[in-house]
């Protein structure tokens, strides 16, 4: 890094404040990402109900469009 050349900032990443910041950043990223994961997770069984309904809806749809198709003729 360029600006690693600069004093005060090489006394920055050199302090242990800065090594303990960038570790609390690395486990809220974790926390963040397992948060994630877990609530995708627990989206599952409402995707695959939506997905029956969904599903029922079409074909609902497709015998209203095929008895108005007949009784149109």
């Amino acid at each position: 890094m360029v600006l690693i050349g600069i004093p005060c900032l090489q006394r920055l990443v050199t302090s242990s404040s800065y090594t303990h910041f960038l570790l609390s950043l690395c486990e809220w990223e974790v926390s963040a990402r397992k948060a994630l994961t877990d609530s995708q997770e627990a989206l599952y069984p409402v995707r695959a109900a939506l997905s029956v309904h969904l599903r029922q809806i079409d074909q609902e749809l497709e015998k209203c469009r095929r008895e108005k198709h007949s009784s149109a003729f």
